[in-house]
């Protein structure tokens, strides 16, 4: 069956598919010329890829200028269909007074909710990151006194502390020591694998944060006395890994932590985020 343009154009009309009025036809002119320069573009492609790569960004633009202007249509049609009877603006009315405020009000408390558990897994891994620095700290200082003692005595051996927790506490399986008196790396690095560390640079008597050292993030601490001539430096460190970040989120959910600009020889930071 043959139509004729003023037929087909009439039965489209008939249907409210024709076209009609200023927004209506701007809509249809730019998803036609947004079609046209797809087309473009992608024959150009076939030839040089170069010329049709700046036609994507206008494509782009005409797509989502006639999809805005669509959508301000398609809500006229649907209100003009919906309220065009008195039931129906009732309905309306009484679904904006009731219904929606009370929506609001369960996503804004489910929003607050959300908010307030994730600060709350924050502050509970950041806690548990000062506790395992604080524990860190506590070891390494008695640590120092006790080398400190046996160097003014003469005796290069291990302080005992730290002989009792690697025996005792199977948490010292992770952990490295590492101690220097003055410029001198002191036997204890190599009975407890902390030769890899980095020398300190830190100013302070004492000292524990997040560390980025050789690209990985680890839990140190360090102290440092005058012994005799020489500065004793001595620190711990637990590598910060997968492993440890589970075992102190154990039923927070998923973490992220987040490097802070790295400055050469100087101990950096890492914000938590739960």
């Amino acid at each position: 069956m043959e139509w004729s343009y003023p037929e087909l154009r009439h039965r489209l009309m008939k249907a409210e598919l024709w076209p009609q009025g200023r927004m209506a036809r701007l809509g249809c002119y730019l998803t036609a010329l947004a079609a046209v320069l797809f087309l473009l573009q992608k024959l150009l492609g076939l030839f040089r890829l170069s010329w049709g790569e700046h036609l994507g960004g206008w494509v782009s633009f005409l797509v989502f200028c006639a999809a805005v202007l669509f959508f301000i249509l398609g809500f006229r049609w649907v209100r003009r269909r919906i309220l065009w009877r008195l039931r129906n603006r009732l309905i309306v009315t009484y679904v904006f007074i009731g219904v929606i405020p009370a929506v609001l009000l369960v996503a804004m408390g489910l929003i607050t909710l959300y908010g307030l558990a994730g600060q709350f897994a924050v502050f509970v891994v950041t806690s548990e990151i000062d506790a395992q620095l604080r524990s860190l700290e506590a070891v390494n200082s008695a640590a120092t006194n006790e080398l400190a003692a046996h160097i003014e005595r003469g005796d290069r051996s291990t302080p005992e502390s730290l002989t009792g927790l690697r025996k005792r506490d199977p948490a010292w399986d992770r952990r490295v020591v590492c101690a220097w008196y003055g410029d001198k790396l002191l036997p204890l690095c190599n009975e407890f694998q902390g030769s890899q560390l980095t020398p300190p640079a830190f100013s302070k008597a004492k000292f524990q944060d997040i560390v980025q050292d050789h690209d990985r993030l680890h839990l140190r601490v360090g102290s440092s006395m005058q012994v005799g001539s020489n500065k004793l430096t001595v620190m711990t460190s637990e590598l910060f890994d997968k492993e440890l970040v589970g075992k102190i989120a154990a039923g927070l959910g998923e973490i992220t932590l987040y490097n802070a600009v790295i400055k050469p020889e100087t101990p950096t930071g890492a914000g938590v985020s739960g």
